[in-house]
């Protein structure tokens, strides 16, 4: 689990799984999105095309999502992040619980 201050520049590093917790592999990947809660209940969307994620290991589904001092996100601790991973027309959607505390500036 990744630990964020709120207000912090941080490249966060995730794993995409498998429900039976196996790597996922990202070879082929046309598209990359994750999606993170934000602190007016929605969401902040994070993508390959845009540079805000980057394929650290494809064999071992890891990837590299770049938080800014920018993003607003929502303060609260075992977050949920949703990614959601093209292969051209094939799309799979994986749902990593318990990934990010956010916690807030203390001044």
């Amino acid at each position: 689990m990744a630990k964020v201050i709120k207000g912090e520049d941080i490249v966060l590093v995730a794993y995409v799984r498998t429900p039976n917790g196996q790597a996922f592999p990202l070879t082929g990947a046309t598209a990359i999105e994750v999606k993170i809660p934000n602190a007016s209940g929605g969401t902040i969307s994070k993508t390959l095309s845009g540079g805000t994620i980057s394929i650290i290991s494809a064999s071992d589904g890891q990837i590299g999502i770049t938080i800014s001092d920018s993003d607003d996100l929502k303060v609260a601790q075992n977050q949920q992040l949703e990614v959601i991973v093209d292969f051209g027309t094939t799309r799979r959607i994986f749902r990593l619980v318990d990934t990010l505390d956010v916690l807030a500036q203390l001044f």
